[in-house]
């Protein structure tokens, strides 16, 4: 059994449409990109992995339920740096199609969600309790099974010519735990707004881009990239295997304002 997933990320909605990031309108950007991707592909879940409000405002995440809700019967959540975690629990109460377990089970894959936002910080970090649930599900999920993991923030750099201070900051102690327990086929995660697969032993690495405004990393930080808004699509095969590829809308977003420089 093939299990398919369609990530999206860092979406940055506003409560009203005529707010911009970078220049961006990014509600369109979304719906574009829900366009695209229901029209050509099929998916067992739907992962949304933070970001997902700019202005931490309720009505950006009633309006992301609004768009989302309708295109898919499940849909996991996990929160950003710029999330509001009680307001993201109160909208997304209200619509069925949004799931609040922590963790699935689809055929021999097993999927954990977890939590790497920290209020008041960009960078993110693992608590106490999500490491030891971590590790209680690692060892509850040690047979005969294929695991994966998804976060917020990236547990890798994306350049290693620099020290990226706003990723997850007790990284180290997440790869010895996943060490100490087997490791997994796949941590998938969002934040850096781009494209990224990188191989650790048996451990598949995945960034994945924005629905809006992408970046890229320089020697000194992030700037602005030329590549349209995306998401990803994953196939986790039932012998292990992770397939996966990103898919992007065909054409940069009207306003987008490239600078020279780092952000």
């Amino acid at each position: 059994m093939v299990v398919r997933v369609l990530q999206f990320t860092d979406t940055h909605l506003f409560a009203t449409v005529k707010a911009r990031m970078k220049g961006v309108d990014t509600s369109a950007c979304l719906a574009a990109v829900l366009e695209h991707a229901f029209s050509n592909h099929q998916a067992d879940i739907v992962v949304l992995t933070g970001d997902l409000s700019q202005d931490e405002s309720k009505e950006s995440y009633i309006n992301l339920a609004d768009m989302i809700s309708g295109c898919h019967r499940e849909i996991h959540w996990l929160p950003g740096n710029h999330d509001c975690k009680p307001l993201m629990k109160e909208v997304f109460s209200a619509y069925p199609a949004f799931k609040a377990e922590r963790s699935r089970q689809i055929g021999s894959w097993r999927f954990l969600f977890l939590d790497s936002a920290v209020e008041g910080r960009v960078e993110g970090e693992l608590s106490a309790s999500e490491l030891e649930r971590t590790r209680a599900w690692l060892i509850e999920n040690s047979g005969d099974c294929h695991r994966a993991i998804f976060l917020h923030h990236n547990p890798v750099t994306m350049d290693r010519r620099r020290e990226d201070r706003m990723m997850l900051r007790n990284s180290e102690v997440f790869e010895a735990l996943l060490a100490e327990n087997g490791g997994v086929e796949a941590v998938i995660f969002g934040h850096v707004h781009q494209d990224c697969v990188q191989g650790r032993g048996r451990t598949l690495y995945i960034a994945s881009p924005s629905t809006c405004v992408q970046f890229r990393p320089t020697a000194t930080g992030l700037t602005i990239d030329r590549k349209a808004p995306g998401y990803r699509y994953i196939e986790f095969a039932g012998d292990g295997a992770v397939k996966t590829e990103t898919f992007r809308v065909d054409s940069l977003p009207e306003g987008l304002r490239l600078i020279e420089g780092d952000l």
